[in-house]
């Protein structure tokens, strides 16, 4: 959200076939960071399925004014080949 964010890593949780991602990121306590930028950046993760179905991807994207988590999700169909 400002200049002073600094990407660390993702939390990823698993729930059965559900997968819940989020940005951790560092953030600068002693500098002054101006508002929010339009650059955008972009960060990878792996997954490899375990089982032939279908997995719902959810990233966390903030929370509302009544302070709910809100999502955007994704159903991604794994195909395995055990060979």
């Amino acid at each position: 959200p400002t200049e002073c964010h600094v990407f660390n890593t993702f939390f990823y949780e698993e729930n059965q076939d559900t997968r819940t991602v989020a940005i951790i990121a560092y953030y600068d306590l002693d500098a002054t960071c101006p508002a929010q930028t339009s650059d955008v950046f972009e960060e990878t993760f792996k997954f490899k399925p375990l089982e032939q179905t279908t997995y719902l991807f959810r990233f966390w994207n903030g929370q509302d004014d009544e302070g709910l988590d809100v999502y955007t999700e994704y159903e991604v169909q794994a195909f395995v080949n055990f060979n």
